[in-house]
C-alpha cells in the first residue's frame, strides 16, 4: 500500500504532507532519468486539476491506477490552504516544470495561457473534474468547519452552525475577504479549463456513478494512452483496474455527510445559479 493510501496519512494532515515532503527525494532521482519523450505511451504526465472540493482525489485514483504511472503525493495548488496567497503564473509553470516522467499530480490551477502552454510542452494528460456548484459550496463549508484545521479559514469558520458556515462559504470572509472572496470569484477563475480543448472534463456525477464510470473511465485510458497498439482486450483490462482502484472512501477529505435542508434554496441563490448555468447543471 502507499504510504499517502494508510490509514494514518487520510487521518492526519501533518503526517500525510510530511510523507509527501519525503517523498521528493525519489522524485528528484526519476527526474534525472529523462525529460518526459513526445509521443510515449507511458510516459505522460497525468495533471488531475478541479476546483477545490470537486472530487479531485477520486480522479487521481483512476489515473494512479494506469500503469506507469508514479505517484510523489505533489500537488500544486494556485492558493495553497495554509496562506491562501495567490501564486504567479510563473511560480505555477515552475512547479509544472519540475513533473517528472508519468507522475500523476494533483492540482487546483485558474487557467491561463502560460499554464496551458507549460502543460502543452511537457505533453501532459490534462484532466478536470467538475461538480455541481451547491455540492461544491457545502462540501467547502463542512470541510473548513470540521476537517482541516490547518487551513487559513479553518480558525473563522471555527465554532460556527452549518447554516453560519454556508452563508460564510457563500459570502466569503469578513475578516479576509482579499485571500476568500465570495463564492462565484472563488470559482470563475478555473472556468476557462472548460472551454479549453487540451482539457478532458470529467464530472464528478458520473466517476461517482456505478453505472456511468465504466464509459468515463475508458475515454481516459483513450485519451492517455497515445500508441497504436491499444486492442479491445488491453483496453478493457485498463479500464478495469482503474474503475476497481475508485474508493471515495479513501480520499482523506471523504465525508459521509449529505447535503443539508439548504441545498434546494441554494440552487436558485443569485451566486449560485450563474456559476450552476456555466458548469452544465441547470
Amino acid at each position: 500500500m502507499h504510504i499517502l493510501d494508510t490509514g494514518l496519512a487520510r487521518r492526519s494532515n501533518l503526517f500525510r504532507k510530511s510523507a509527501a515532503y519525503g517523498m521528493q527525494v525519489p522524485r528528484a532521482g526519476r527526474r534525472l532519468i529523462g525529460k518526459t519523450r513526445a509521443g510515449s505511451t507511458t510516459n505522460r504526465p497525468i495533471i488531475v486539476n478541479s476546483i477545490p472540493k470537486s472530487g479531485t482525489h477520486l480522479l487521481m485514483q483512476v489515473a494512479r491506477a494506469l500503469p506507469n504511472t508514479p505517484y510523489y503525493g505533489a500537488f500544486i495548488a494556485q492558493t495553497p490552504s495554509i496562506s491562501l496567497r495567490m501564486r504567479t503564473d510563473k511560480e505555477i509553470c515552475r512547479k509544472l516544470s519540475s513533473v517528472v516522467p508519468g507522475e500523476v499530480v494533483g492540482a487546483h490551477l485558474h487557467h491561463s495561457e502560460p499554464v496551458r502552454e507549460t502543460l502543452t510542452a511537457l505533453n501532459a494528460v490534462h484532466l478536470m473534474i467538475v461538480r455541481d456548484p451547491v455540492d461544491i459550496l457545502l462540501s467547502e463549508a463542512h470541510y473548513l468547519g470540521s476537517m482541516n484545521r490547518f487551513h487559513r479559514m479553518a480558525r473563522e469558520f471555527k465554532g460556527l452552525g452549518e447554516e453560519q458556515r454556508i452563508q460564510m462559504a457563500l459570502h466569503g470572509s469578513k475578516q479576509v475577504p482579499s485571500l476568500f472572496p465570495e463564492f462565484p470569484n472563488r470559482i470563475n477563475p478555473y472556468l476557462g479549463w472548460l472551454r479549453d480543448p487540451s482539457v478532458m472534463v470529467v464530472r464528478y456525477e458520473d466517476i461517482n456513478d456505478l453505472e456511468r464510470r465504466h464509459k468515463i473511465v475508458e475515454a481516459i485510458v483513450k485519451r492517455w494512452y497515445s500508441g497504436d497498439d491499444l486492442d479491445g482486450e488491453k483496453l478493457q483490462s485498463l479500464v478495469a483496474s482503474c474503475v476497481n482502484a475508485i474508493n471515495p472512501e479513501k480520499s482523506h477529505t471523504a465525508s459521509r455527510r449529505r447535503s443539508s435542508s439548504s441545498r434546494e434554496k441554494l440552487k436558485s441563490h443569485e451566486l449560485v445559479a450563474d456559476l450552476r448555468d456555466s458548469l452544465g447543471y441547470r
